[in-house]
């Protein structure tokens, strides 16, 4: 084990050795570069995450606690439903937009989509009274200006 570990390192001392100034200059700018990788990394992990308390209250400042939730919806999953419940358990008001982008092709059309949105939140007690489920053929950001 000892003359394996011993030849492990003499070739390790090997790759190591820098021969040409070329070999220099290209293990600096790949320890510069690896550097600059971790630096960003490290940037982006602490980065400052938006603090939900205050998204809340900017929320209930600008829309009166009312909150937009907008998709293809096709078809509505679970995925939505559980989005749909953290909203309203957190705001006053919640509308389920249902989009339609002209350049997707969809296996229901918009009413229809609509028409299964409505039909899971009615049968949800804790989206029923606190969902309204809307349409729109435009932007979403119009419809939420208009609500």
């Amino acid at each position: 084990i000892e003359r394996e570990a011993t030849a492990v390192l003499k070739d390790a001392e090997q790759l190591a050795k820098v021969d040409t100034i070329e070999e220099l200059v290209a293990l600096l700018i790949f320890t510069v570069i690896a550097l600059t990788a971790i630096w960003v990394l490290y940037r982006l992990d602490s980065a400052p995450v938006w603090e939900l308390a205050k998204v809340d209250e900017f929320t209930k400042a600008v829309d009166g606690d009312r909150v937009l939730f907008a998709g293809s919806w096709n078809p509505p999953h679970a995925g939505h439903v559980a989005i749909l419940r953290a909203l309203a358990r957190r705001h006053g008001h919640v509308y389920a937009c249902v989009g339609h982008n002209a350049k997707k092709t969809y296996l229901v059309d918009a009413e229809q989509r609509t028409q299964l949105v409505r039909v899971v939140v009615d049968a949800d007690p804790v989206l029923r009274n606190r969902v309204t489920v809307v349409a729109t053929a435009g932007y979403v950001w119009r419809e939420a200006k208009r609500l």
